[in-house]
């Protein structure tokens, strides 16, 4: 009996039959694609490749993007830059032009070595006092850069003004008088808005007679403990220890070995110019033939003073205004070493004026100024207005 006619007969429970049919064989059929299942390992290494291929195409992509950034960039920036610097590059395309153009030539500015130079010649070939100070007076304004020269200046050796070698008193130690009282607060300084009428001019030679100056002020000696600028710097910070009764004046002897120390020490530490070589300012140095210092107090502060003997005042004056231009303010430190520190309230002196002397005036914003002026063949730099003016009565 085949397969398929086999049938199947079940008792149920009541006793009745049922007949069951047997199922028909089905027929399964595999997928190809499982027929043709490649190994894991080809699976995974095409994946690789995939994977490479795409991260090639991703790089080569983005590096011509960086590429056309890089280049609009540069160009843009480029273009920029020509059209900001179109004037100086037409200028420099101008010298390549094959059509020559007409040269304006500005008039040459003497330099501060030029102008002391030029000032020499004039003193040896004017022997007369009125054309020394009608060349002093026409003199060409120096640039104010500074260039050096490798010239040496030196002084002229015929004095146009008779002047009188200086004779300071000599050192004795006297008693506080009721004429070395000044005023016992010094002004203050003004503020910036406060200085509405600004006089930049020229100081003049002013000269009314041969003076000899002799304060009889106090005296404080103060030693060194050797004698160069170091030594000097200590005993300058000493003699800054003391102070006197408001409105005095004092002159500060410094003594080495019991000696008053000689101008050269002094000046060599406090006039120290540096818009020019030291060889030429050496020979202004020796125009400084004698020196006082002076304190001036008030109830807390001192003011100090430095007055040189000048040698020749025409060389000197000229030599002080070109310093006044270029560097005097910064290079004259060493005079408020101790003192305490301000701000300059403009960075350049004026002129001012007292009993028809004329000065140069910086003023710092803690009340101390920088003064300075040659009257009588006497170089005077001070750090207080009160204590200026009375040296000027002392040489009048």
């Amino acid at each position: 009996m085949p397969e398929d006619q086999i049938k199947f007969k079940v008792i149920t429970g009541k006793g009745e039959e049922k007949e069951i049919q047997p199922e028909t064989k089905k027929e399964f059929k595999i997928p190809l694609k499982l027929l043709t299942k490649k190994p894991e390992a080809e699976k995974e290494s095409k994946r690789k490749e995939l994977k490479t291929k795409k991260t090639f195409k991703f790089s080569k992509r983005h590096i011509k993007f960086l590429v056309g950034f890089i280049l609009i960039g540069g160009f843009s920036l480029g273009s920029y830059l020509v059209l900001k610097n179109w004037n100086s590059i037409s200028k420099n395309f101008s010298l390549f032009s094959s059509e020559p153009k007409e040269k304006k030539e500005s008039p040459h500015q003497p330099t501060s070595s030029e102008a002391l130079k030029l000032l020499l010649e004039k003193l040896k070939s004017t022997p007369t006092k009125e054309t020394l100070q009608e060349n002093l007076a026409t003199l060409t304004t120096p640039t104010p850069i500074f260039t050096p020269t490798t010239s040496t200046i030196t002084p002229p050796q015929t004095n146009i003004i008779e002047t009188t070698t200086i004779t300071f008193a000599s050192p004795t130690i006297s008693t506080t008088s009721t004429e070395n009282q000044i005023e016992k607060i010094e002004p203050p300084s003004p503020k910036s808005e406060e200085i509405k009428e600004i006089k930049v001019e020229e100081i003049p030679l002013q000269k009314t007679k041969d003076v000899i100056l002799s304060t009889n002020l106090n005296l404080i000696n103060i030693e060194l403990e050797e004698l160069n600028e170091n030594g000097f710097k200590k005993a300058w910070l000493n003699a800054l220890k003391i102070q006197k009764e408001a409105g005095s004046i004092y002159e500060i002897n410094f003594l080495y070995n019991n000696s008053k120390i000689l101008s050269e020490l002094v000046r060599n530490y406090f006039i120290k110019p540096s818009f020019i070589e030291e060889k030429h300012s050496d020979e202004f140095k020796k125009l400084l033939v004698d020196y006082k210092i002076v304190f001036y107090y008030t109830h807390t502060r001192k003011y100090p003073l430095l007055i040189f003997k000048v040698n020749n005042d025409s060389f000197a004056i000229t030599f002080m205004r070109l310093w006044d231009k270029e560097s005097l303010l910064k290079d004259m430190y060493n005079i408020y070493l101790g003192l305490p520190k301000g701000r300059l309230i403009r960075n350049f002196t004026i002129t001012e004026e007292y009993s028809k002397v004329k000065y140069k005036i910086a003023y710092y914003d803690n009340d101390y100024k920088l003064i300075w002026t040659i009257y009588n063949n006497y170089l005077i730099i001070s750090t207080s207005l009160n204590a200026f003016k009375y040296i000027i009565n002392l040489l009048k």
